[in-house]
Formats: structure tokens, C-alpha cells, sequence
């Protein structure tokens, strides 16, 4: 009989050998299985967020939402301790998937008002007729609080202009360089159209611009033309031509058709506009008003050909960068304005001085050839001044040549 005899430190190190491999077996699996309960949690998490479903009702008033929410918990496996004898599983242990379906009901017609509400005219707690007064009022304090102003409330405002309430116009002009000097205001075309018309409106009577006095509107076309010629308002990169000729030169040029110095206006002082008030120009106060719309109208002229000319050619980086920031439209004058400037340049006072004001105007539109030519009958008029006026000077002559010969024979007379 053969006789094994196994000594207890042989089977200890086999059994330590053995439970040894089987503990990195666990490890091995304890690892394949946490990466793969990761993947599958992802994925799970994925399929969740991305598998929502948006339905609309018949009436297309409410927006159902459903979303599918999916949890896993993940199984934690405790280390095992050395030398335990214990029985494990490879699959891991991973609870029911729990699925919950909850319905969200958004109402279609209160989103869109809250969307709009976002977005409401600060000017929409104003009464129906309120005035450009009470709408500068509360832009202001929009202002204060380093807040953007919006074209459509500018317009606004200058749509609320009230004809004969000269100070409506002066709000508005208040209201431009306030706007470009602290609130970075870009003006449109659209919005230069309703400044001039608003400006105009409040300067002129109930029943409109053909029923007031000739004075108001040369008043008026003076005020609107060196709001249009100050920099600060900005009105002067975004006015059309068209608009102006309308709006501002045939309005002027009626007033001083009419208009006499010995106008007696029977109507309410308040009603009046000074001309000479803040508008960066200094006016003597003893000229007239037919020598200050002339002024007004070749200044004018001036600006829209300085626009038409590309005067960024002649500018700084800093200053052309501003003025092309600013700049809305670019268009100079027509034909017909020139007519109109001239027409308005020759009912001066003195009419020497009106003749070299109309040159100066034709001169300068001469120099810009793309622009066009002057009509003919515009030259005609200016050869018909120039022509009175030196038969007027052929007359005074002889009359002064006149008076010296009837002196001489006094003189001699006497003697």
C-alpha cells in the first residue's frame, strides 16, 4: 500500500495558489462589469433626452410635451477580504428599470404674449393723444437706465407732433441730439422722414401749410434746414433729397414769395419760433428773414453736395469709420432742388447779394457732374437777375450824373 502523505504546508500553498487566480478573476469581472454598466447608463441617458415628442391639438392652442425618464442604479460591489471564501455571480445586479411618463400642457397663446410683452413700446403706458413732451419724458427715464431707445418709439414721438405747438419741435430737435450724444442713436431714413415732417407740422397751422401766414413759413423752413445742417442731429446722413425738396425747399420758397416786411400776424405769440435760438450759428439779429432763408437754402445745398461727394476720402480712419457708421443715405441734390435754392437765393434783399449766393450755387453743383446739369430755365432766371440788376445800376449812374449837372448849374447861376 502506497501512502501519500500531504503535509499542511503543501495544501496551504495550493489552496492560496487557487484562491489567488479566482481573486483576479473577480477583479477581472468586477471590471468588465462597471464599464458596462456605464455604457449601458449612457446610452439609457441618451435615448432619454433625445426621445421627446412634440404634439399639437386640432385647435393648435396647446403643445404637449412627453418625455421619458430612465434611472439606473448601479450596482456597487465591496472589496472582498483576503483568504474570504465567498460566492459571486458575473451578471451584475442591476434594479427594474422604472419608466415615467409625464404630459406638460403649454399654452400657445400666452407664450406668444409673453414674447411680445418682452419686446412692448415703453411709450404703451402713455394715454391715446399723448404729446412729444410726455413721450420724451418717459424715454428719459429709459435712458437713465443705460437702456437702448427704439426707432419705432422715435418715430412715435415725432409722429405726435401737434400743428401751431412750435415747442413739439423743439423736443423733437432736443430729442435727436440727446439721442445721438448719449444713447448711440442711429437714425433711419424712415425716422428722418418723421422728424421733418413732425418738425414741419408744429410749425404750421390746423388746416395746413398753405393756409399760414408767409412769415410762418419762412420761420419754419429756416428752423427745420439748420436742424437738418447741424452734425449732432444726425439728420443730415439720413434725409432724402426728395423728402427736403418737399418737406423743406418748396415750403420755403412759398413763404418767401409772399412774404413782405410789413406783415402785420395777428395771432398768438406762442405760436412764434425763434429762428436764432441754438441752432449753432450766430445770427445777427438785425437780418432778415429773406436774407437768413437764403442762407439757409445754399448751406443746404452745400451739405447734400459734401454727402454726394464721398467726403470720407478726406478723413481720418477714426472720423470716416464714425461718419459711415452714421451714414443712412447719400443722395445729392437734383435739378429741382437746385431750381428751388436759387429761386429762394434771389428773393434777397439786397439782390446783388442774392445773384452771388445763386452762382455760388450753381457753381458748386457744376463741379459735381454725376449729379446732373442745371434745367435752363433755372440759368435763365439768374441771367434775368444779373440783367436787371445792371440796368438798375446804368439807371442810378445817370441819375447820380444827372444830379451833378444840375449842381454845376446852380453853381453857376449863383455865380
Amino acid at each position: 500500500t502506497n501512502t501519500i502523505t500531504i503535509t499542511p504546508t503543501v495544501l496551504i500553498s495550493n489552496m492560496s495558489c487557487t484562491l489567488s487566480k479566482s481573486l483576479i478573476r473577480l477583479h477581472r469581472c468586477q471590471n468588465a462589469i462597471t464599464t458596462r454598466s456605464l455604457q449601458v447608463s449612457k446610452s439609457l441617458m441618451t435615448q432619454s433626452n433625445t426621445c421627446v415628442s412634440h404634439q399639437s391639438n386640432s385647435n393648435g392652442n396647446n403643445i404637449t410635451a412627453i418625455a421619458t425618464a430612465t434611472s439606473i442604479n448601479m450596482h456597487k460591489f465591496s472589496p472582498i477580504p483576503k483568504f474570504q471564501v465567498a460566492q459571486f455571480s458575473t451578471k451584475p445586479e442591476v434594479e427594474s428599470t422604472a419608466s415615467s411618463t409625464s404630459t406638460i400642457t403649454i399654452d400657445a397663446t400666452n407664450a406668444n404674449s409673453n414674447s411680445n410683452s418682452s419686446s412692448s413700446s415703453v411709450l404703451s403706458t402713455l394715454p391715446e393723444n399723448y404729446t412729444p413732451g410726455h413721450a420724451w419724458g418717459i424715454l428719459q427715464k429709459h435712458l437713465a437706465g443705460h437702456n437702448k431707445v427704439r426707432l419705432d418709439d422715435f418715430i412715435s414721438l415725432c409722429n405726435a407732433s401737434r400743428p401751431m405747438k412750435p415747442k413739439d419741435a423743439k423736443v423733437i430737435r432736443t430729442a435727436l441730439l440727446d439721442l445721438k450724444r448719449c444713447n448711440d442713436f442711429y437714425i433711419s431714413v424712415d425716422g428722418a422722414h418723421a422728424a421733418i415732417d413732425g418738425m414741419m407740422r408744429s410749425l404750421s397751422s390746423d388746416s395746413g401749410l398753405d393756409s399760414t401766414l408767409p412769415e410762418f413759413k419762412v420761420k419754419a423752413g429756416i428752423y427745420v434746414a439748420r436742424v437738418f445742417g447741424l452734425e449732432d442731429a444726425g439728420l443730415y446722413v439720413a434725409v432724402d433729397t426728395k423728402v427736403l425738396n418737399e418737406n423743406l425747399f418748396k415750403v420755403l420758397l412759398s413763404g418767401v414769395e409772399n412774404y413782405t416786411v410789413s406783415v402785420d400776424a395777428d395771432v398768438d405769440t406762442d405760436t412764434d419760433v425763434d429762428v436764432e435760438e441754438g441752432d449753432g450759428e450766430s445770427s445777427e439779429k438785425s437780418e432778415s428773414l429773406l436774407a437768413q432763408a437764403a442762407a439757409v437754402a445754399k448751406n443746404t445745398v452745400d451739405v447734400l453736395l459734401t454727402r454726394a461727394s464721398n467726403p470720407t476720402k478726406d478723413m481720418k480712419k477714426r472720423k470716416k469709420r464714425e461718419y459711415l457708421k452714421y451714414l443712412k443715405c447719400s443722395s445729392g441734390p437734383t435739378p429741382e432742388t437746385i431750381d428751388l435754392a436759387v429761386k429762394i437765393c434771389l428773393k434777397h434783399d439786397d439782390e446783388n447779394e442774392g445773384i452771388i449766393m445763386a452762382n455760388a450755387v450753381l457753381g458748386a453743383y457744376k463741379e459735381c457732374p454725376h449729379l446732373g446739369s442745371a434745367e435752363a430755365d433755372t440759368l435763365a432766371l439768374v441771367q434775368d437777375a444779373e440783367a436787371r440788376a445792371a440796368a438798375l445800376k446804368l439807371t442810378e449812374a445817370a441819375d447820380e450824373e444827372t444830379k451833378d449837372d444840375d449842381g454845376d448849374d446852380d453853381d453857376s447861376e449863383g455865380k
